[in-house]
């Protein structure tokens, strides 16, 4: 079993009704830290891992399409924009990638991790 950690409790409970409907079983586990902050973990068969990740992938949007530029005026600095991610005058981002808000998210270090190593934790 690989594990893939760490959720919120809505998170775990609305993850793992997605893991069910993709027909994914996986066994579900508490962890707690010295900090008092509780998480919970799911356990997914080795060779569901890859499914499973896709699944949550897909929770947090992670497979939307790439961000699109944008045309208009820049709300910050009122300049014009033409098809552009970010100002070209302030450099204020302009579109949205919903991995950057989650860049400490325990799920997204371990994306980063798996894709970087290969190295999963077992149960």
């Amino acid at each position: 079993m690989a594990e893939i950690p760490q959720f919120s409790l809505t998170e775990s409970e609305e993850i793992g009704v997605m893991l069910g409907d993709a027909g994914i079983s996986y066994e579900q586990s508490v962890s707690a830290s010295g900090r008092g902050y509780v998480g919970f973990l799911f356990s997914v068969p080795d060779d569901r891992l890859a499914d499973a990740v896709q699944v949550i992938k897909s929770y947090y949007g992670f497979l939307d399409a790439p961000a699109e530029a944008v045309s208009g005026t820049c709300p910050a600095c009122g300049a014009t924009v033409n098809n552009a991610l970010e100002c070209p005058d302030c450099g204020l981002t302009l579109s949205f990638d919903p991995r950057d808000s989650m860049r400490n998210h325990p799920f997204t270090v371990f994306l980063e991790k798996l894709e970087k190593t290969g190295e999963l934790v077992r149960r």
